[in-house]
């Protein structure tokens, strides 16, 4: 066989091989293409199963895919199911629409997209996690807000009404006149969660409303996270036993009071611990007056759970029925008290490892 007949042969042959390798690059990526289309439509699928259940009206059901078309084509299902997806989702949106100008459909949309929030249950904060919107503020959640121009500043008590994607409303705490603001002014907030910390942020003013008597204003994300406490509080999840003990009237206690009996027991979760005390949620109020025993695990401290009697400091409703006991400390031992403080410190640490800064 002379060179050019095997130079030949060589050349078909690469040929060939290029062929073949590019028709399986092909092959390979058609077949991708159809998986990743048949696992999308299967999202959209099961996105509206969950809109069938949640019982969406046809109106929400038609907000809700078009907002996710828009925002979460290819991921549907995760959009409509975690808070950080849909919250994304919803920004944008609204965004969008208040770039428009047409602050009547802006409304329309924001009261409608509250609702499928409400019906798809992620209008509830996770217990002991921090908030980064207005949008996640709730009913009647306690707020003081002032005239940023205002000086000295004179704090005025409210409560929050309502909250929709598109506005929030805050109505006064006492039965008083509203201040009134002007239209697109800045109106300084402060407010405090049980659960998680102190925030202050600043909202435009829209309007008044007459019924219910309130005030109307714009969201924000701009949120500053206050911690102050004289004991760093870390979050802390564990489901435990509380003990409802008996207590004198006046809700003086002491540690060297006689050791009460405990007269009821629930099932609760403690969501953050510190030095000081910690925070427990409970599915029934429990009254100022009583004491409670605890049962605390940590298991990175201690081998063994223990139990530290406190005193109740505040109730506060939650969503769904439950209630935050915020408590203090009235009889715990050293060595459990340094346990606590020491896995703290630790989860402290870590928080600032991950973050880069203190929580």
């Amino acid at each position: 066989m002379g060179s050019g007949s095997l130079t030949g042969v060589l050349f078909w042959t690469v040929i060939v091989c290029a062929v073949l390798l590019t028709l399986a690059v092909v092959v390979e990526w058609i077949r991708q293409w159809r998986a990743k289309r048949a696992r999308v439509v299967g999202m959209w699928d099961a996105v509206s199963k969950i809109a069938q259940e949640k019982e969406l009206t046809t109106e929400e059901q038609s907000v809700l895919h078009k907002l996710l078309r828009r925002w979460s084509p290819g991921e549907p299902h995760r959009a409509a199911t975690v808070h950080q997806y849909f919250d994304e989702c919803v920004d944008e949106e609204m965004d969008a629409l208040r770039a428009k100008g047409d602050l009547a459909e802006f409304e329309r949309v924001g009261t409608v997209l509250r609702d499928i929030r409400t019906r798809l249950a992620l209008d509830m904060v996770p217990i002991g996690q921090r908030i980064f919107s207005t949008r996640q503020l709730y009913s009647p959640q306690e707020v003081w807000f002032v005239d940023a121009a205002e000086s000295p500043p004179r704090w005025k008590r409210g409560l929050v009404q309502g909250v929709n994607e598109a506005y929030f409303g805050v109505g006064m705490a006492v039965d008083v006149e509203p201040p009134r603001y002007s239209e697109g002014g800045d109106v300084r907030f402060r407010l405090y969660r049980d659960d998680d910390a102190r925030y202050s942020f600043t909202a435009k003013f829209v309007r008044r409303e007459s019924e219910p008597v309130g005030l109307t204003f714009a969201h924000t994300a701009e949120l500053e996270r206050i911690q102050s406490r004289e004991h760093y509080r870390v979050r802390h999840e564990q489901s435990t036993n509380v003990g409802v003990m008996d207590g004198p009237v006046d809700g003086a206690v002491s540690e060297t009071d006689t050791p009460r009996r405990i007269v009821t027991r629930l099932r609760g979760k403690i969501v953050n611990i510190s030095a000081g005390g910690l925070a427990v949620v409970v599915p029934q109020p429990v009254p100022s007056q009583v004491m409670l025993r605890v049962t605390v695990d940590l298991p990175l401290e201690r081998t063994q759970s223990f139990e530290v009697d406190v005193r109740i400091v505040a109730v506060n409703p939650l969503p769904a029925g439950r209630y935050l006991v915020r408590a203090a400390y009235v009889s715990i031992d050293d060595e459990n008290r340094e346990a606590v403080a020491r896995y703290v410190m630790h989860k402290q640490q870590q928080y600032i490892e991950m973050t880069g800064q203190a929580g």
